[in-house]
């Protein structure tokens, strides 16, 4: 089944905080984030998704907080999953809907890579969208 992205991030158990900035969604018990396919890497038997840079301060967007906060909660042991979007519109991510059916990533740690966080994921722990919604 499809959702869009606020009705999935709710059934998944992780709504958004704000359905126009929001780049995931974070409950008492997990988060879940959304990914970008350009900004995954294949490591061996690991997937690598970027999912923070440190801007200087310069991005101001609300949802660059809200990952800060995400990636904070992930560091502290919150367990975490990534879904992935591969749609593109010009230089521009257009999420659009997401099917219960994709898989998820379970974010096994964070690494640093110069000024970017990165999800750094076992391939062969992706779940589905029941058992994240069981968490």
């Amino acid at each position: 089944m499809k959702y869009n992205q606020s009705t999935y991030f709710t059934r998944i158990g992780a709504p958004y905080t704000n359905i126009r900035n929001s780049w995931g969604g974070e409950s008492k018990t997990k988060i879940v984030l959304k990914g970008w396919a350009d900004e995954a890497v294949r490591e061996g038997e690991h997937q690598a998704v970027m999912i923070d840079w440190d801007s200087n301060g310069a991005d101001k967007r609300i949802g660059y907080y809200e990952r800060k906060r995400h990636v904070d909660s992930i560091q502290d042991g919150k367990p975490a999953f990534i879904i992935l979007s591969s749609n593109k519109v010009s230089e521009h991510v257009k999420f659009g809907n997401i099917d219960t059916n994709t898989p998820l990533l379970c974010i096994d740690r964070l690494e640093q890579r110069g000024n970017e966080t990165w999800a750094i994921c076992q391939l062969a722990d992706r779940t589905s969208f029941k058992v994240v919604k069981m968490i």
